[in-house]
């Protein structure tokens, strides 16, 4: 009786790993479709689209660095830009290690309607609700590996944020 009470349960442990997978397929909303009237990230080396950013992570085997941001009137978001994004060395880390997906949550300047969308579904599925500027470093499925709420820091404890979340495993 108890080998077969083990057998059940070790068949049940073997399915579970795949009904998350499909849940977790199931609780991604339907992303509008990237045009060519979206906003462009701050430089070509950002992606503006969640799903061509996991495809690039995938193709490249590197992890996603997503930064939802107020570009045009949150002041940490300014500086996060000008202290750290805009630096070289997070450049030359970049190149090497991440695909950057930009997320604007612009107040004056417009933004069309889909890319605005996207960008809202993004951050309730990604459940970044809660601030700006807030980061996440995602594995190449879209896992949050490592979260950064605020700025508050400077360019070393930022990269240090950074290189320590690239190297976890999830």
């Amino acid at each position: 009786m108890k080998r077969i009470l083990s057998l059940l349960l070790l068949a049940a442990a073997a399915t579970l790993p795949l009904s998350v997978c499909a849940e977790d397929e199931e609780k991604k909303p339907k992303l509008p479709a990237e045009t060519s009237e979206w906003a462009d990230g701050p430089s070509d080396m950002w992606e503006v689209n969640y799903d061509a950013a996991l495809a690039k992570a995938a193709e490249t085997h590197r992890k996603v660095y997503v930064v939802f941001a107020g570009s045009d009137w949150c002041g940490w978001c300014k500086k996060l830009y000008e202290e750290v994004l805009s630096s070289e060395e997070f450049g030359n880390f970049a190149k090497e290690n991440l695909v950057l997906l930009y997320l604007d949550f612009p107040k004056e300047k417009k933004m069309p309607a889909e890319q605005q969308k996207h960008n809202e579904l993004v951050r309730d599925m990604l459940k970044m609700e809660e601030g700006f500027p807030v980061a996440a470093v995602l594995d190449e499925k879209g896992r949050v590996i490592a979260r950064k709420d605020g700025y508050g820091d400077d360019l070393d404890g930022y990269m240090a944020f950074l290189k320590k979340a690239v190297s976890e495993k999830k």
